[in-house]
C-alpha cells in the first residue's frame, strides 16, 4: 500500500502544478443563459405601450439574434399597434418562419387579419393554431392554450360586432 501510494506521489510530483490542480478541479458550470436587456427594455416598453421604444429595442435584439422568433412576434405586435399591417405580417411571417409553433406569433397574426377585414385568413390562422395547440407548450404538461382560445374570442367578436376588441393591457393582444 505504501508503494502504491509513494509511486502516486512520484506520478504527480512529475505533472505540472496546473495538471493536478485541474484533476481535482471540478468543471466549470455553464452560465444561465444571459438575461438580454434589450429583450427586457422592449417588455417593459411593451408594458408601458411605447411602441416606438419596443420597436426599438426588438430591432436591436434582431440585429444580433436574427433567428428570435419572439423577438420577431413581438416587433410585429408593435408595428400593427402603430397601425402598419404591412411591417406587422412581415414580421409575424418571419418568426413563424423561423418557427412554425410560435402560438403568439399565430395568435397575433389572427387578430391583424381580423383589423384588415379578412376573417377568412384569421379563421385559417386559428385551424393552425388548433393543430399548434394539440401538444403541450414548452415547459408545460397540459394542452391548454391561452393564444387559441384568445383568438377564437376575438373571431366570435368580431362576426358578431363587426371590429376588434382591444383587450386591456394585461392579455396583450
Amino acid at each position: 500500500m505504501n508503494r502504491l501510494l509513494a509511486a502516486i506521489v512520484v506520478s504527480l510530483s512529475m505533472l505540472p502544478a496546473t495538471s493536478i490542480w485541474a484533476a481535482f478541479t471540478p468543471a466549470p458550470v455553464k452560465p444561465a443563459e444571459e438575461v438580454d436587456a434589450d429583450f427586457t427594455a422592449a417588455i417593459q416598453a411593451r408594458n408601458d405601450m411605447d411602441w416606438e421604444v419596443m420597436i426599438g429595442s426588438l430591432n436591436k435584439v434582431i440585429l444580433r439574434k436574427p433567428a428570435n422568433d419572439d423577438a420577431h412576434a413581438l416587433l410585429g405586435y408593435g408595428h400593427r399597434k402603430l397601425g402598419d399591417f404591412e411591417k406587422a405580417l412581415f414580421h409575424y411571417h418571419l418568426s413563424l418562419n423561423l418557427n412554425p409553433n410560435n402560438r403568439d406569433a399565430l395568435n397575433y397574426l389572427g387578430i391583424a387579419y381580423l383589423h384588415m377585414e379578412q376573417i377568412e385568413l384569421a379563421d385559417a390562422t386559428l385551424e393552425k393554431l388548433n393543430a399548434v395547440c394539440q401538444a403541450p407548450a414548452e415547459g408545460t404538461t397540459t394542452s391548454e392554450c391561452k393564444q387559441r382560445d384568445d383568438l377564437a374570442s376575438d373571431i366570435a367578436f368580431f362576426r358578431e360586432n363587426g371590429y376588434v376588441e382591444e383587450r386591456c393591457p394585461d392579455d396583450w393582444h
